[in-house]
């Protein structure tokens, strides 16, 4: 029986119940997605996914989720098919947001620093290049701090700052999968500056990444580790760090200062200023890696020390040759066995920072790269009889030369015209003296005058080169992608040239022909040992004088050591101007990424893309004078198809 109580409660239940059903229903909670184009700019669509609303606020873009609305979608920002170039910096992030980049660039233009995120931000950036960020504190291209962010399939590319020329993050969690770091400049920390402070759950992980050609002036040339959390991981895994630079001599590759650090199946080799170095105990696991010799005890312990056989940058042609790979015959191939321990799948990771499927072969390889190797470059030295100390002849260098650039013209002479050299001046003498690939007397100028920027106006200026940066070296002829280091004893690579070296500089990266190296010195010779060749092999290369300073030519990458002697002469004629021919209805179509020059085996004034069609005006030898967008220039005849009357 129903007491008055409980009566009241059955009608008041009811009535509840029934207000319920009546209510209309609560859709789903649905993604926003913000377009980004030519009415709704990046930063406008960062303060709508913020939750800022109205005209001035986001002007013509989707209005994104509210916090106070208590939602909790991800809002979806879309680049479009656009490269962003930035005027101001960025605002801050502090939503749960997605950024869709589409294989577009977003670019600081070496003024503004790009992304940062903070105030508890959950970002995830997708298939994104992020590039020339700069800022004077930290994080040129990211600086996430109390937040976490995922990056896929993500470059980063000439960023600079204080710490974290690309990354810095500070008690945040980090996730890359897939992604490629090189030429960003930090004091500590050249690519990522990983602060493990604070008491939240926070980590840094890396799969399928490479780390190259990035600098710190102070340590961490690829990575600076670092925090009072004692808890948090820094875990690399399948990641390939080579080429980076400490110039304070503190962990080339990486800098762990006391934090946790687990590395697996990864390539740290080739690092300037030590590998790996490690800053106090700490807890560290190392399993099945490739570690530079060049290393603490505690890094290399049990690991791989062979020389892994990196094959280098090869900056025309398919583009995964842009980046580091393996060459045949390199001990990191099918390494890691994917049967092992009854894994399959390279142990869940299942394809490689380019996307290819692992394995590729009959095992997983070590590092980023997956494949079946790349043939080494063709040398008359035969492999089996070349030692690290062998001397080769003129002849044997020029067959041995690797090309990451148009072959040099069908004869040795200088391009004729305005690119003739003054007489009397300090350009290098043709003939032997030649170092292989040049073409005679094309070196310019003389004195310390800059040549020609890679990229004339009204393209902006490339960022500078360290090979500027050296002193008592000059080095002419470089463009923002290559490096130097200057190296003694036993980072010159050779026991022979070390012992007798007077100094030396190692140059890696994108090594143009006609590369003019000088040293402040009144007389010396030269050998060049050539880090492109497995075994590498030692060359004479000949010498100048130019205003009382020693000087060579180089057209790739290597160490140039300067050694005691007395220079060559200097050059007493120029030879004769090469023939020319008028063309008409002439089109060439290029093939790959190519140098645009001054003349044949001139300059390089500009870069001309790929797969793009010019009207040829005029040949001579092996070369082509076309225009391009209104700017006139020479392309290697070998690497354009050419259509109608060209011959």
């Amino acid at each position: 029986m129903f007491t008055e109580s409980r009566l009241s409660n059955f009608v008041l239940a009811a009535a509840v119940a029934l207000v319920l059903f009546l209510l209309p229903a609560i859709p789903a909670l649905a993604d926003t997605t913000i377009n980004v184009d030519a009415t709704c700019s990046l930063a406008q669509a960062i303060k709508s996914a913020n939750g800022l609303t109205g005209q001035s606020n986001i002007g013509g873009c989707e209005d994104g989720t509210e916090p106070s609305s208590g939602e909790d979608g991800r809002d979806t920002i879309d680049l479009g098919g656009q490269t962003i170039r930035l005027t101001a910096n960025l605002p801050f992030i502090t939503s749960k947001v997605k950024i869709n980049g589409n294989a577009n660039h977003v670019t600081g233009e070496d003024k503004y620093e790009i992304f940062t995120i903070t105030n508890g931000a959950d970002v995830e950036i997708n298939n994104l290049k992020i590039e020339f960020g700069k800022t004077a504190t930290n994080g040129g291209g990211i600086n996430v701090t109390g937040s976490s962010v995922t990056l896929n399939n993500v470059r980063m590319q000439g960023n600079t700052a204080a710490r974290g020329g690309a990354i810095y993050a500070n008690s945040a969690s980090v996730t890359i999968n897939r992604g490629v770091f090189l030429d960003n400049v930090a004091q500590n920390g050249g690519a990522i500056y990983a602060d493990m402070s604070g008491s939240a759950s926070i980590g840094t992980s890396l799969t399928n990444v490479m780390v190259y050609h990035n600098t710190a002036s102070g340590a961490g040339g690829g990575i600076y580790i670092t925090g009072s959390n004692a808890n948090a991981q820094t875990d690399l895994r399948y990641v390939t760090m080579t080429r980076n630079t400490a110039t304070g001599g503190n962990g080339g590759g990486i800098y762990n200062d006391k934090r946790r650090l687990n590395v697996r199946r990864s390539i740290i080799y080739g690092n300037s200023g030590s590998d790996c170095k490690l800053a106090g105990s700490t807890t560290i696991t190392f399993t099945q890696n490739f570690i530079d010799p060049d290393s603490d005890a505690a890094c290399k312990l049990n690991q791989n020390a062979n020389d892994p056989l990196l094959a280098p940058p090869d900056y025309e042609g398919d583009p995964i040759r842009l980046h580091y790979q393996l060459y045949v015959g390199s001990p990191a191939l099918n390494a890691a066995d994917p049967s092992e321990s009854g894994r399959t799948n390279c142990w869940s990771n299942t394809v490689d920072v380019f996307g290819t499927t692992r394995p590729v072969g009959s095992g997983c390889e070590y590092g980023a790269w997956e494949g079946e190797g790349v043939a080494r470059p063709a040398t008359a030295i035969p492999t089996e009889t070349a030692t690290a100390t062998a001397t080769a002849t003129a002849t044997q260098v020029q067959n041995a030369l690797i090309q990451n650039d148009e072959p040099p013209p069908e004869d040795e002479d200088p391009p004729p015209g305005n690119n003739d050299p003054p007489p009397g001046n300090n350009d290098p003498p043709p003939g032997n003296n030649d170092p292989p690939g040049s073409s005679g007397s094309s070196a310019s100028g003389s004195g310390k005058q800059r040549a020609a920027s890679l990229f004339p106006t009204p393209t902006a200026p490339p960022r500078a080169s360290t090979c500027l940066t050296l002193e008592g070296i000059w080095v002419d002829g470089v463009t923002q992608w290559t490096q130097c280091q200057r190296v003694s004893g036993y980072a010159i690579g050779n026991a022979e040239v070390a012992a007798a070296a007077v100094d030396a500089v190692d140059v890696w990266g994108w090594v143009l022909p006609n590369t003019k190296i000088c040293f402040f010195a009144a007389g010396g010779s030269f050998k060049f040992i050539d880090t492109g060749l497995i075994p590498r092999v030692v060359y004479d290369l000949g010498a100048y004088s130019q205003n009382g300073m020693s000087c060579a030519i180089i057209d790739r990458p290597g160490i140039l050591a300067l050694q005691p002697g007395a220079p060559v002469p200097q050059p007493t004629s120029t030879p004769a101007p090469r023939p020319r021919r008028d063309l008409f209805s002439c089109m060439v179509r290029t093939s790959y990424i190519l140098n645009l020059r001054a003349g044949p085996g001139g300059d390089v004034i500009n870069l001309v893309p790929w797969d793009v069609t010019l009207t040829a005006m005029e040949k001579s030898g092996g070369w082509y004078k076309v225009d391009y967008h209104g700017q006139q220039g020479w392309v290697s005849a070998d690497l354009v198809e050419a259509k109608g009357s060209c011959d």
